[in-house]
């Protein structure tokens, strides 16, 4: 069953299905989002880019390019910084952050990211395989772009900025997400465009597919 289905979605993912074929069958997919599921890097920078303007500052997306990738709690107030404004003297971090998310939410109401490749595989994948994603983003922002494309009642689990202490590449992030669906790291199967989530997937004993070069890295023995 599983092989047939992804079979089917290689098609769509090209090197990437052949990556999850080497794995092999697993329990479950951990999926980082941006950058992986979609590419909604463009909406978010309109986001902070809308916010900064009201505070008087102007953030490129050259600048939102050079600090994204943290929890929201850390880019803040580089963002700010990059902006040309004083984070010290802006209102505090839960202020400006719930306003970017009001933004984004507005944004999305009539934009859509764009779907990656793992995307497909989620919709073709089985529905005995358990699905979670785990992102450096916060919950709110996370929940409305699944279900901007219609993908969150697939979701068996969402690991988020706001539910752990230490982001990306700590193993922190991968192992909440297993905890999460009841799942040891070797029954699940990650998928991460980034270094520090490939660290943070190996690190946490989950064997992980980088989706840019469609490969299959196995924790604690290199590439496949």
């Amino acid at each position: 069953m599983i092989i047939s289905a992804i079979e089917e979605s290689a098609r769509l993912a090209g090197s990437l299905g052949d990556a999850v074929r080497a794995a092999g069958p697993r329990a479950g997919w951990l999926c980082d989002l941006d950058g992986t599921v979609v590419d909604s890097m463009a909406l978010h920078h309109r986001a902070y880019a809308m916010l900064f303007a009201e505070l008087g500052g102007t953030l490129s997306r050259a600048d939102f390019d050079a600090h994204v990738g943290p929890p929201a709690r850390v880019t803040v107030p580089l963002f700010a910084q990059a902006a040309g404004l004083d984070p010290a003297a802006l209102p505090d971090f839960a202020q400006l952050h719930a306003r970017k998310k009001h933004f984004l939410q507005d944004i999305l109401a009539s934009s859509r990211p764009t779907e990656l490749a793992t995307a497909g595989l989620i919709r073709q994948a089985p529905a005995d395989i358990a699905i979670a994603i785990v992102t450096s983003g916060n919950r709110d922002g996370a929940e409305n772009i699944l279900r901007s494309i219609s993908l969150r009642e697939r979701i068996t689990a969402l690991i988020s900025g706001d539910d752990v202490t230490h982001g990306k590449p700590d193993p922190e992030p991968y192992a909440t997400a297993c905890h999460a669906m009841g799942l040891a790291p070797s029954a699940c199967l990650a998928f991460e465009d980034h270094p520090d989530g490939i660290a943070s997937a190996i690190a946490a004993g989950v064997d992980v597919i980088d989706v840019v070069a469609g490969r299959l890295l196995l924790a604690g023995q290199g590439a496949r």
